[in-house]
């Protein structure tokens, strides 16, 4: 062997040596990053790194379907990788420049750890499944801090004592000013067009105007970070809460029935997946079999599954411009169907109820998943300890 060719391969076993198992072993993090900047350096680190990391497109395509909560494509994406390259894209931190758009709800973001991700969007589901195949790793220290830091990532709602005496979630002043100034803009509506119907869904130039500015609030141009999104529960709670506080300051139902589509209807297009499941099912008798207990009980049907309400409408819009759809023609009632008109009475109330009660309980639900991990890491530590 020439000594050019020694060099090489020296070169070669020390680069290996260095980024495949002693800075991993070092406890140092994002090492998947590190390997894939160096890759795209030259044909020779590219080589060097070629069975270490997982191409861009199997990445994309990963993160693509957490964002779209597409969790039949995650197990399949993840089921598939050998056993070197399972904890690569598990715990990959991706290239800042990969951008990933929904093609449920349109929304743009720049990628992220997929765990982290699932936990930003309280994807409970998601986060369930995700854990379900860290399980499987080697729990090294490396593992356990990455899934520590990811679940921290969850943001807790601020809770306080109503006058019963109960917790409930506190709406940020930001979020319950912005629902009032939305009612406030449709008790002044005149509808110069005409009620809206399937022929016309075009309102005053004032509320035109604001329903733009809230589409751009719910789906930037531009993508935007996980941490910089405004959070939609909320947001929905707020307008739910608030709707029903201001119900009376509506002139007449055509105010309310055009709130109710293009306002609540475009936030609740929004949601994730997982979420949209349960609308299209009827959030409240999902809610009821939670609050009794029968979370196991629930069944999500096939037309559910698809994102269908119970009249076959779909619940998400075609594309981010589209004017066909939730948002546009209708919304969705807490019994999965898209109704012609505003319900009134009880109904209205219990929309909010319905609402809140399942966020709360989706809380309490990942503090038992947050929990189990803290439970399942203090007991690996030990093990290692003995």
């Amino acid at each position: 062997m020439s000594n050019d060719r020694k060099a090489t391969t020296m070169l070669t076993d020390a680069s290996n040596d260095i980024f495949k198992y002693a800075m991993p072993q070092a406890g140092i993090p994002g090492m998947t990053t590190i390997m894939g900047a160096v890759s795209n350096t030259c044909k020779y680190a590219n080589t060097l790194f070629k069975d270490t990391l997982v191409d861009r497109k199997t990445q994309k395509a990963f993160f693509q379907a957490v964002i779209d909560d597409d969790r039949e494509t995650v197990k399949h994406i993840l089921d598939s990788q050998s056993e070197k390259l399972l904890p690569e894209l598990l715990l990959l931190e991706p290239q800042h420049n990969m951008i990933i758009e929904s093609q449920r709800t349109w929304q743009k973001f720049y990628a992220e750890n997929a765990l982290t991700m699932a936990v930003k969007r309280k994807q409970i589901k998601m986060i369930d499944l995700l854990l379900s195949y860290y399980d499987k790793l080697i729990q090294t220290k490396v593992v356990e801090d990455a899934k520590a830091a990811s679940l921290s990532a969850w943001k807790d709602y601020e809770m306080q004592k109503n006058a019963q005496g109960k917790d409930e979630i506190v709406i940020p002043d930001e979020y319950a000013f912005y629902a009032k100034s939305l009612i406030d803009t449709f008790t002044k509506e005149t509808f110069p067009h005409g009620k809206l119907s399937k022929k016309n869904k075009k309102l005053s130039e004032e509320t035109e105007l604001a329903l733009s500015t809230l589409l751009n609030i719910l789906l930037p141009k531009k993508p935007v970070e996980l941490d910089d999104y405004l959070d939609i529960e909320l947001l929905l709670l707020a307008v739910y809460k608030t709707f029903w506080d201001n119900f009376d300051a509506f002139k007449n139902d055509n105010q309310r029935d055009a709130f109710c589509i293009r306002v609540r209807g475009l936030i609740e297009s929004v949601l994730h997946p997982e979420t949209s499941e349960i609308y299209c099912e009827g959030l409240y008798n999902v809610v009821t079999a939670m609050e009794q207990g029968k979370e196991k009980e629930i069944k999500i049907s096939a037309l559910a599954k698809e994102h269908k309400l119970k009249g076959g409408q779909s619940f998400y819009r075609a594309s981010r411009d589209s004017h066909v759809g939730l948002g546009y023609d209708y919304f969705c009632d807490i019994f999965g169907a898209a109704p012609l008109f505003v319900c009134r009475g009880w109904i209205v109330f219990r929309v909010s109820g319905a609402w809140k009660s399942y966020v709360e309980q989706k809380q309490q639900i990942f503090g038992t998943l947050r929990s189990d991990c803290t439970v399942s890491k203090v007991c690996t530590l030990r093990a290692a300890s003995n």
